[in-house]
């Protein structure tokens, strides 16, 4: 079964990806794995090369990415300005992909966590795919792990427009069949 880190790289390696970039290192679980020549890991805890909050790092950063990861803070709104401000820094082919898209329960998709050891805890950061989905660019979401969101800068209209701030998980399960949604097969298949 492929993994976040083994669909990263195939991806890394389909567009001989140079630069990397990962929100949220924690123990490095992805970031050492990732086969790429130059890596940049930011997390204000522990993990990756650089020790601050993503808004700060973007905020002095001047240099561009194929690749970036985001998985850092688990809330809406961050995972938010993580994505649109990854925009900003990435290189024409390049990919952006999200973790936690596809929450397994509702229990699983709450912001901020409560005090049970529910795992995995998605948060909130499934609520962007409604924010990205207004962009009209390539973006689906590999039904792997907790949902893999790829997005990239090539025009793709999607007829979906909801309130991303207001919609509850059991709308957004009721959702699922019209997202775009594929299983990795299909997913690696677009590179070609």
């Amino acid at each position: 079964m492929l993994s976040r880190i083994d669909i990263i790289n195939y991806y890394a390696a389909a567009i001989k990806a140079k630069d990397y970039l990962e929100i949220g290192c924690a123990y490095n679980e992805c970031f050492d794995k990732i086969k790429v020549p130059c890596k940049t890991g930011v997390d204000p805890h522990s993990g990756g090369t650089i020790r601050m909050v993503s808004d700060n790092f973007f905020k002095v950063n001047l240099q561009m990415f194929d690749i970036i990861f985001i998985d850092g803070a688990h809330e809406h709104e961050q995972v938010l300005r993580d994505f649109n401000n990854s925009m900003k820094f990435l290189r024409p082919r390049g990919y952006i992909f999200l973790h936690d898209m596809l929450p397994p329960g509702e229990a699983h998709a709450v912001w901020p966590f409560d005090d049970t050891n529910i795992q995995p805890r998605c948060g909130t950061s499934w609520r962007v795919i409604f924010d990205i989905l207004k962009l009209d660019k390539e973006f689906y979401i590999i039904d792997r792990e907790t949902g893999i969101g790829v997005w990239r800068n090539k025009p793709e209209v999607h007829n979906i427009d909801i309130d991303s701030r207001e919609i509850a998980y059991k709308k957004f399960h009721f959702l699922k069949p019209e997202l775009p949604i594929l299983d990795t097969s299909a997913a690696l298949l677009k590179l070609i």
